[in-house]
């Protein structure tokens, strides 16, 4: 099951579980029989009551089967997160037996024991939701900016220097076709053995992302396998986002340790390779810096940046290393600062 369906799945589950909390909460105001074990509810609202859990209970076993088998196809140890997520599902599963249980053969517990159940799986529905979701709407959310005719052409620079091991035409895996292409395999065959949060935590240049890839082809999985046909496509659905997930990453770690992240800058800054304030040419390093800067951003962010001094731009550089986890060697550091400099110095 793709990850589209899962997540409209989730959405819907966790809006029939509040559904459900909501109604009951109405439903247990109206006076209650506790000789026959009947409300004075309507009964229309009632049987509406029923099939909102039953349509849940459907959605929970189909998520359960589709779950349960991954289990087998992570790494050896699970994330945290997965196995809170896993254990929620199976509290979920708990309480509604519990709950079906006392409706059918524990008729004196219903009136006090309900309401507490059906928050209970409520709250259990929403905290699961919670650590699944928001990675499944991002990887559904890489549109419009993604398949923009400059940021197609970058993609297809990218990976013109990657060694896939065989022929392939570039061109034809960075249309706007092939990278939907990519992405149905990002979000049908990648979730076999990884939740969205693995590839969309930490965004890698186009050489890290086509080496994950590659392991993945050979790593054995219970659910569908990516193939060498896929390789290509999705490798370059993930280059293609990977200006996207470095601007998120920059935005979550922009209030963390301000202060720490500053001071090591600093430091990495005056370890870095002192750069000779001699003329060059820039138009000869200008296809370095290009394929270079481009692999986690866009060239705007220069602009936006700004004129700086070469101090300036070894800053910018050195957090590119630190934090985007960019990778640059001394040589190539000083180059592109050098680059900066002369492009967009300050005057």
């Amino acid at each position: 099951m793709s990850t589209t369906v899962t997540m409209w799945l989730g959405i819907v589950f966790v809006l029939l579980a509040i559904a459900a909390v909501l109604l009951q909460a109405w439903l247990w105001s109206y006076p209650f029989d506790h000789a026959t074990h009947k409300s004075t509810a309507p009964r229309a609202w009632r049987m509406v009551h029923r099939l909102i859990g039953v349509a849940f209970i459907v959605i929970y076993v189909v998520m359960m089967v589709q779950m349960v088998p991954r289990l087998w196809s992570y790494q050896v140890e699970l994330p945290v997160r997965t196995v809170i997520h896993a254990l929620l599902a199976v509290t979920i599963g708990v309480l509604v037996i519990v709950k079906i249980s006392i409706l059918r053969f524990f008729k004196h517990f219903e009136s006090g024991a309900m309401p507490t159940l059906g928050l209970g799986i409520m709250l259990c529905t929403i905290l699961m939701a919670f650590l699944s979701l928001p990675y499944s709407l991002r990887a559904h959310a890489y549109t419009g900016a993604v398949f923009e005719q400059k940021n197609l052409e970058r993609t297809r620079g990218l990976l013109a220097t990657l060694d896939f091991g065989k022929s392939i035409d570039v061109a034809a895996v960075t249309t706007v076709a092939a990278l939907a292409k990519g992405q149905a395999v990002l979000t049908n065959k990648c979730v076999t053995c990884h939740d969205l949060r693995t590839v969309l935590i930490k965004p890698r240049d186009a050489n890290g992302w086509l080496d994950v890839v590659d392991r993945m082809v050979d790593k054995p999985t219970l659910g569908l396998r990516i193939t060498d046909e896929d390789v290509p496509y999705v490798t370059a659905y993930l280059v293609a986002i990977t200006p996207d997930l470095q601007e998120s990453t920059r935005r979550r770690r922009a209030g963390e340790k301000q202060q720490q992240a500053m001071a090591a800058q600093v430091a990495a800054a005056t370890a870095a390779p002192v750069v000779a304030e001699v003329a060059f040419d820039a138009e000869s390093v200008r296809p370095l810096y290009e394929k270079t800067c481009s692999q986690c951003h866009k060239l705007t962010q220069v602009e936006k940046h700004g004129p700086d001094d070469a101090a300036g731009w070894r800053t910018v550089v050195v957090a590119m290393v630190e934090e985007n986890e960019a990778e640059f060697d001394g040589e190539t550091a000083t180059k592109v600062v050098q680059y900066l400099v002369a492009t967009h110095g300050k005057k």
